[in-house]
């Protein structure tokens, strides 16, 4: 992909984070004042990497044309009219509520694991898939899209998703869904005006990567900061980030103008737990 050619000659070090050192125990967060951020709000792709070499973000500005985002917005709203919220964790407070839009989150997956046991249909789908049809199959190509940028980014991560997806296809239960649904992480949640609080992706698979797609109408704000890295970055409609989740603790600032939808794109630790698979 052109774009990750791109992302690769604008490859910043961010000196002060270690991937090997996150994974042994998530450090303090360093204090960053608000002169101190780096900031990338331009529209060139660029990856970080860690003080070893290691890459951590990409980030895509206008990865989707604005005709894309048109087509995905569509399937969306559709679902966030038509299913209630399924995220009972999500603190309520983070919604922003805007007359004529949506606000909440919904939640679809594949599949999830009690303790390790073995794949069952998701708790997310107790209002069955039939609602979700249309957005799978209009969202297809940019689900092939991720699979694509998560092979280029680390093709073992890849390798073991598919070997995962592999496991929840023979498992009748959750056959259906995932079946018809060509994306390799098994997890997605689709997030309408939310102003998503200082986090980790807690939960989600240690070595893996999570995939957020901007979309809606919104035109300004709405920035991604990311303290462990000193960074903010642009996350207007038809943008992309692609990051390690459980390693960098993030944020979504404030924004105006419209509608606000975040696709996520995520793999659970109890699955791979379960699969036993080792990278």
């Amino acid at each position: 992909m052109k774009v990750f050619e791109e992302a690769e000659r604008n490859q910043v070090t961010f000196r002060s984070f270690s991937v090997v050192e996150e994974l042994g125990g998530k450090s303090e967060l360093p204090v960053v004042g608000d002169e101190a951020w780096v900031l990338w709000d331009d529209l060139a792709s660029r990856m970080a990497v860690d003080r070893d070499g290691v890459p951590v973000l990409y980030h895509l500005p206008k990865f989707l044309l604005e005709s894309d985002v048109d087509k995905y917005n569509a399937p969306c709203i559709e679902v966030g009219k038509n299913l209630k919220n399924n995220k009972e964790d999500e603190d309520k407070s983070t919604f922003v509520i805007s007359a004529g839009e949506i606000s909440g989150c919904i939640e679809f997956s594949h599949a999830e694991t009690q303790e390790n046991g073995p794949p069952t249909v998701s708790s997310s789908l107790d209002d069955g898939i039939e609602p979700l049809k249309s957005l799978v199959d209009e969202t297809d190509f940019l689900s092939q899209r991720i699979n694509s940028m998560i092979f280029f980014i680390n093709q073992i991560f890849y390798d073991g998703l598919e070997r995962l997806r592999e496991i929840i296809n023979k498992c009748s239960d959750t056959q259906e869904l995932a079946e018809e649904d060509p994306i390799l992480m098994e997890g997605r949640t689709i997030a309408f005006n939310q102003k998503t609080p200082l986090r980790f992706e807690d939960g989600d698979f240690a070595y893996g990567w999570t995939a957020l797609v901007s979309l809606g109408t919104f035109t300004e704000g709405g920035y991604v900061k990311i303290p462990r890295l000193g960074l903010r970055v642009r996350f207007l409609p038809g943008d992309v980030l692609i990051f390690r989740g459980t390693l960098l603790e993030h944020e979504m600032e404030p924004w105006s103008g419209g509608q606000k939808i975040c696709l996520k794109h995520f793999t659970k630790e109890n699955l791979w737990n379960y699969a036993n698979i080792e990278l």
